[in-house]
């Protein structure tokens, strides 16, 4: 995610809740803060969930960020979506602010044009972090699914840590992934770092199980940035 400088809350069109978006990625923003901005992006916790016939990918993150103290007027944030010919239309299931006590507070955002993806409107605060969680869907057209975390570089510093746990169907066989996950017991494929600041997006491969048990392989050509 990155900061929109150009954009203000309150100026340049009001942000509208409940506008329908779509994605897959990461905070990363029209133009990156400098290292010494008042906003920093700390560290992310982010479930992939590929839906049963690997049509779709749901993706549900957690992500804190670090503020300075006086800190009070809204940020403008851009959330990209993977956007190639291996992942089709997304939509924002939900997008909060998540308190000290845990509950979530809604929050605005609008969809760009083209399906690249989200503007968040961050909210004041009157604490050093700020934790936003959003979920969003988006229609697979492949054997792939691709998380955007590049973005992460406009920031000019590494994420504290970041945590990936990713979800697939019995409909799917042979995963491939671009980083180090581990298949826990219960199936789910984790990876996990600290002082990440990566060079590629987190895409997992698979192949699928079509009628008749034949073993379809797709996701060749995404611009994955593996």
């Amino acid at each position: 995610m990155r900061v929109d400088p150009k954009r203000r809350a309150g100026g340049g069109g009001a942000i509208a809740a409940g506008s329908i978006l779509l994605p897959a990625a990461l905070l990363g923003s029209i133009a990156g803060p400098s290292a010494s901005a008042p906003i920093r992006f700390h560290s992310e916790v982010v479930r992939i969930e590929v839906g049963a016939q690997a049509d779709t990918v749901t993706v549900d993150g957690l992500y804190r960020f670090v503020v300075d103290p006086g800190v009070r007027a809204p940020r403008i944030l851009f959330y990209p979506y993977p956007n190639d010919s291996l992942h089709g239309a997304a939509r924002t299931v939900s997008l909060a602010e998540v308190d000290r006590h845990g509950e979530r507070r809604p929050l605005a955002y609008r969809e760009r044009e083209g399906n690249r993806g989200v503007l968040w409107t961050l909210p004041p605060v009157d604490r050093d972090t700020l934790e936003i969680r959003t979920v969003y869907r988006q229609a697979l057209r492949g054997c792939t699914a691709r998380y955007i975390v590049t973005t992460t570089r406009a920031w000019k510093r590494p994420l504290a840590w970041a945590r990936f746990e990713v979800r697939l169907p019995e409909s799917v066989t042979d995963p491939e992934f671009n980083y180090p996950f581990r298949r826990g017991e219960d199936g789910v494929h984790r990876f996990e770092a600290r002082r990440f600041l990566p060079e590629r997006d987190v895409v997992v491969r698979w192949k699928r199980r079509a009628e008749g048990g034949r073993i379809v392989r797709g996701g060749e050509g995404a611009d994955s940035g593996s």
